[in-house]
């Protein structure tokens, strides 16, 4: 949850809808600045402390979730023991299992958007895959955004991208998904400690678009396979 800014910015933009917020961290400081700032700003935002990836809501599943994850952090971790391919026990990215506790525990249409690693994509151990496989057999990948580096300035200089999930995606976006790359030299300047307006509008209309661009590409899921689950 942070300091529930983020949900706070949510809950202004959309004045007229009735939105319920549930906010999870394991960290009992981050909470109680949540909670200070809740009292003005999301009146409506329910706090839990608990272990993201493994925290469950304790009422119906929300219909979103949106997470800035703990870029980097490694975490132990075993999986089941009936999982022959996966069985043993090894330190594992965090932010993979905030994410796969977090498509779980949303509902059947549920949507999720996380920040994360380009390691995320990419990385070659026998964890990630297995987790970038779920995703593309589930066919639940509706976009990620490759943000160019320093977007999240000053809170880290790691590159990061926002990967956009969907749980029932609609029949046009099935068996595909979108790849929108920022350039850094057309559109983000060092100068500049966030995105701009500019580059933020240039994204929402590539995601509205859906389609081949400069900016966007569309991959199918065969291709995705066929280069073994590297996205």
């Amino acid at each position: 949850v942070g300091a529930g800014t983020f949900l706070a910015e949510i809950s202004k933009s959309n004045p007229n809808l009735d939105l319920k917020f549930i906010g999870s961290d394991i960290s009992v400081n981050v909470l109680e600045e949540a909670f200070i700032n809740s009292l003005v700003n999301v009146p409506n935002l329910k706090l839990m402390l608990g272990d993201s990836t493994k925290q469950k809501p304790l009422s119906a599943k929300p219909s979103h979730v949106v997470s800035e994850l703990p870029l980097g952090m490694r975490m132990p971790f075993q999986r089941l023991k009936n999982d022959e391919t996966t069985k043993n026990f090894s330190h594992r990215d965090g932010s993979v299992r905030i994410i796969e506790n977090s498509i779980e525990s949303i509902s059947d249409n549920g949507k999720g958007f996380f920040i994360t690693t380009p390691s995320t994509l990419v990385k070659n151990t026998k964890e990630i895959t297995i987790f970038r496989k779920l995703l593309v057999e589930k066919d639940y990948i509706r976009s990620i955004i490759n943000l160019p580096p320093g977007a999240l300035g000053p809170l880290t200089r790691i590159p990061a991208i926002v990967m956009i999930l969907d749980k029932n995606k609609k029949p046009q976006y099935k068996d595909k998904f979108q790849v929108i790359s920022i350039s850094e030299k057309n559109h983000f300047k060092k100068t500049e400690d966030f995105l701009n307006d500019e580059t933020i509008e240039l994204i929402v209309k590539e995601f509205n678009n859906y389609t081949f661009s400069l900016n966007s590409e569309i991959i199918t899921k065969d291709e995705v396979v066929d280069n073994n689950f590297v996205i």
